[in-house]
């Protein structure tokens, strides 16, 4: 058992303890990736980056919807002792920090000659899962079935990564925003039939507990509106650079700053608004996020376009 009473007081009374948590598992957040695979996509290897980027999308649509399958509770829920650094409005079980830090790190290990930065990944990926179990957010349990999980979905992208994409690249622009709108419709309806379920389930339980009423609180489809925006917008991106013609653009000093300032501003700029507005209209941000990254920002550093 956890004695998160113990690791309350070491947090309290060790702020540079507290620091190095909180900074290794800001190293699990979804949007460092986004801002890691940014850099990869614009500068690097834009390839790659859109692999990445794909990969993150169906990682974090699926931590969203096993979230509302498992209704799992979080440590904290229990135990007043435990001193939150950081708020989490869904349920605990899988870990999304254990399954993306896992699944996008292995793939960078994987990718990289650099004995260092392989090091790096290695040692990241336990510290985040490790970091989250010691500021009471997640019980160990749900570190390791996110890292069961992150596991499973690296053994899908090696042994059908190659077939998925000869088969979706059969296909014309109108049969795969088809199949995109008809997936999202689908996950959508699913999601809202299962919270349905869920919350008549927890409303016909009469005993006022702490789970119930915390669950009830967070209970909602709406979870899964921005990575799910996130991962069309991703798609559709992908699916408007195939069918255009984009010109390289010879890059100096001065573009890469450029690039680099007014890419990352805007991309601040639409997380600052879904934070703003909240679950309004977060399915719209995730698409402009997405259509920002993989194509409005290249299109502005490039010479020319057309389609």
């Amino acid at each position: 058992m956890i004695d998160y009473l113990y690791i309350s007081t070491i947090l309290t009374t060790n702020s540079l303890f507290s620091l190095i948590l909180n900074l290794v598992t800001l190293l699990g957040n979804s949007a460092f990736y986004v801002i890691l695979i940014s850099l990869i996509y614009w500068f690097s290897d834009r390839k790659f980056g859109k692999f990445l980027f794909i990969t993150l999308g169906f990682s974090a649509l699926f931590v969203s919807i096993t979230k509302i399958i498992f209704l799992d509770s979080r440590p904290y829920w229990f135990d007043n002792n435990i001193l939150l650094s950081t708020s989490n409005s869904s349920f605990g079980l899988p870990s999304g920090h254990a399954l993306i830090s896992l699944v996008i790190l292995s793939l960078l290990f994987l990718n990289t000659r650099k004995l260092y930065f392989k090091l790096i990944c290695l040692l990241l990926i336990p510290a985040i899962g490790l970091s989250r179990i010691y500021l009471g957010v997640h019980y160990p349990y749900q570190i390791i079935f996110g890292w069961l999980f992150g596991i499973i979905i690296l053994y899908l992208i090696f042994s059908s990564r190659l077939p998925i994409t000869k088969w979706w690249n059969k296909m014309n622009f109108k049969y795969q925003l088809s199949l995109l709108a008809s997936f999202s419709f689908f996950i959508i309806i699913f999601c809202i039939m299962l919270v349905n379920y869920y919350e008549t389930l927890l409303i016909s339980n009469s005993a006022e507990t702490v789970y119930n009423v915390k669950a009830l609180n967070i209970l909602s489809v709406n979870t899964i509106f921005f990575p799910l925006g996130f991962l069309s917008g991703i798609i559709i991106s992908e699916i408007l650079y195939k069918y255009s013609k984009i010109s390289d653009f010879s890059y100096t000093k001065i573009h890469v700053l450029i690039k680099f300032i007014v890419g990352f501003s805007i991309l601040y700029l639409l997380y600052y608004i879904n934070s703003y507005f909240e679950i309004e209209i977060s399915f719209i941000i995730g698409i402009l996020i997405g259509l920002w990254i993989l194509l409005f920002c290249p299109i502005l550093f490039k010479r020319s376009i057309s389609f």
